[in-house]
This record gives C-alpha cells, structure tokens and sequence, in this order.
C-alpha cells in the first residue's frame, strides 16, 4: 500500500509540473467557460464533459465546455462579447451543440 501510495504521488508530481511547463505559454491569455443549464427529467441540472482519456493534459477529468480566447475567431474588440464568443464557440466544439440556438437571454 505505502509503494502504491508512492507511485501514485510522483506520478501526481510528474503531471503537475507537465501541466505547469505546457500552460506557462498560456498564463498571459483570457479564457472563457459556459455553464450549461438543462433539465433532465424535469430537474434542473448542469451539464458537465468529460475530456478524452487521449489527450496529454487533463486527461479523463470532469470539465466545463471552454477555452482560450482566440483573437481571429472570437474577434478583437475590447469588450466582454469577445469572451462570451470564446464559450459559445468551444461550446459548439466540444459538444457539437448549435449554440445559435441558446436564448440570448440567457448568457450572463
């Protein structure tokens, strides 16, 4: 148990500072997330994604869609659409979702 609980702590350790060097790059930029409402049998839930057990960071973990601003998709004003942009286009990325189709009324 004590070797496994080792194992377990250095491999921890090595994904840490993996982690740390690939988003150092990263550090400077404006990110955005949607938290996406829904019912399921008549209860208000949230809606989470998982991220593929494939990728190199943040393999397997429970996450909420969104990403990094992109300056050529999300656009360049100065403004807080551009974030808003930047959730419903990873949105509509990572959950193959029409997000032309989400109420304005909605977004926050």
């Amino acid at each position: 148990e004590i070797e496994r609980r080792r194992k377990l702590k250095q491999q921890t350790t090595q994904s840490t500072k993996q982690s740390t060097s690939t988003t150092s790059s990263y550090k400077n930029q404006e990110a955005a997330i949607l938290i996406p409402l829904c019912t399921v049998q008549g209860t208000p839930s949230i809606l989470f994604t998982r991220r593929s057990a494939t990728l190199s960071n943040h393999a397997s973990q429970i996450s909420f869609p969104g990403g990094y601003f992109d300056e050529q998709l999300d656009g360049i004003r100065d403004d807080d659409d551009r974030l808003v942009n930047t959730a419903l286009r990873e949105t509509q990325e990572e959950l193959c979702y029409n997000t032309d189709l989400l109420p304005t009324s909605s977004l926050i």
